[in-house]
């Protein structure tokens, strides 16, 4: 994280988010990514999802990551990332089904969701694209 300042995270968020996904693969391509949440047992498809990134949803017991079939490889990738971090932290601590990304939403879920994506996407996408917890 040299050369970055989080905003807003707090630090048990940070250290929690760091132990998690050092215990998971660093994830190069969309296939490893797809690969990820195939373990989970969570079924990704693909939709034109108009001004949402991507989304995170349950359907009689059965999990669903829906990502935008607009966005570029890297941006795809980083959402199926960013929606598996809503699984892994987040999915327990709302009584809403669903989580909906947008661009401009910028809370503490979004933001630790992005800093998931951040620790375990390949370095060489890093600076390409635009996260929210970064200042």
């Amino acid at each position: 994280m040299q050369g970055y300042s989080l905003v807003n995270l707090s630090p048990e968020s940070i250290k929690k988010i760091e132990s998690f996904s050092s215990s998971l693969p660093r994830i190069h391509s969309e296939e490893e990514a797809l690969i990820l949440a195939e373990k989970e047992n969570i079924i990704v498809e693909f939709y034109d999802l108009r001004g949402f990134k991507g989304v995170l949803a349950q359907r009689r017991g059965q999990t669903f990551l829906g990502v935008n079939k607009r966005l570029p490889e890297t941006e795809e990738i980083k959402t199926i990332l960013h929606e598996l971090a809503h699984y892994f932290f987040h999915w327990n601590n709302r009584f809403r089904p669903i989580f909906l990304c947008q661009e401009y939403t910028i809370n503490r879920e979004e933001k630790e969701a992005d800093f998931f994506a951040w620790c375990l996407i390949g370095e060489e996408w890093r600076e390409n694209l635009s996260w929210k917890f970064l200042s």
